[in-house]
């Protein structure tokens, strides 16, 4: 089955114990070479960043016992944990890691690790709470990377999709006001919907006003690249996605924000676009067969 649906390499990692997928592509997301760490489910649905404190390069995530995710980073490891909104630097020592960095015993890893990049990779275990780096194998004439541990691993919850064979998903935002980015109140109007041609030029879809509070609600299309654009009363430009994402066929999904971040929790309050109406803009093209009961 087919899971992602915008440009570039994706390159899963592990799959979480609550059934998605851990994968790491360009970040942007399908626009750039420097890796960032995602998830999606096994239906493809919900693909996010798992974090967006996006900084140097983040590659190889996996699952640790603590329910944490390690990863090589530019400045050594890194992880994160459910408890904070960033990443937490592990204070690994001085060099270059790749790979996989494999927990083997609880608190205990096994790394690809090298001095500099006049070295060879070679496997080391490292125990962050004694210090110790002890080399476990090494070769003079190759790089060692992504060490495998094989043992049994607890079988990754069930995801129940909720897709269906539509060629639209609905897309509800309930403030983007709530993101990473600062927007003075009331300076957004309206937001335009891109997806890519073939060529991989953008193609706009149309476009959606945008509530006091925020909201807006979408009909978009399904399996295919999409990007958002904030604009002011004069149609200005406020921001436009870098990266694209995608949404399944028949997928409803809520965003907190615009690049809130999946941690951000909903204010507990109805958008004014549901007080409104709770008909989404068609953004798909296909209004007309809409109307005559299509799909």
């Amino acid at each position: 089955m087919q899971l992602t649906f915008t440009p570039g390499n994706a390159l899963p990692t592990d799959v979480l114990r609550d059934g998605r997928v851990l994968f790491e592509a360009g970040y942007p997301l399908g626009s750039d070479s420097s890796p960032e760490i995602y998830t999606v489910y096994s239906d493809g649905s919900g693909v996010e960043s798992y974090r967006c404190d996006h900084g140097p390069r983040r590659q190889a995530g996996k699952q640790a016992e603590s329910g944490d995710i390690v990863f090589a980073s530019e400045h050594g490891l890194g992880r994160f944990t459910s408890a904070l909104a960033h990443e937490v630097d592990m204070k690994a020592p001085a060099g270059e890691f790749a790979g996989d960095a494999v927990e083997v015993t609880a608190g205990e890893y096994l790394v690809s690790w090298r001095p500099d990049g006049k070295a060879r990779y070679e496997l080391r275990t490292w125990n962050p709470q004694t210090g110790s780096f002890d080399t476990m194998v090494a070769a003079r004439e190759a790089d060692l990377v992504q060490p495998v541990l094989v043992t049994s691993r607890r079988v990754p919850n069930q995801h129940p999709s909720g897709l269906h064979d539509w060629n639209y998903a609905n897309l509800l935002c309930l403030n983007a006001y709530t993101s990473k980015y600062t927007f003075a109140p009331a300076t957004i109007s309206s937001m335009r919907l891109y997806t890519q041609t073939d060529t991989g030029k953008p193609r706009l879809l149309g476009s959606s006003s945008v509530e006091p509070d925020g909201s807006f609600y979408l009909r978009v299309p399904a399996d295919q690249p999409l990007q958002i654009e904030l604009l002011d009363r004069a149609g200005r430009t406020l921001k436009r996605e870098q990266g694209w994402w995608w949404m399944r066929k028949g997928e409803q999904r809520i965003c907190v924000g615009c690049h809130s971040g999946p941690e951000r929790s909903p204010e507990n309050a109805v958008p004014a676009v549901l007080l409104r109406t709770t008909t989404p803009v068609d953004l798909t093209g296909a209004a007309s067969a809409m109307l005559k009961g299509g799909k």
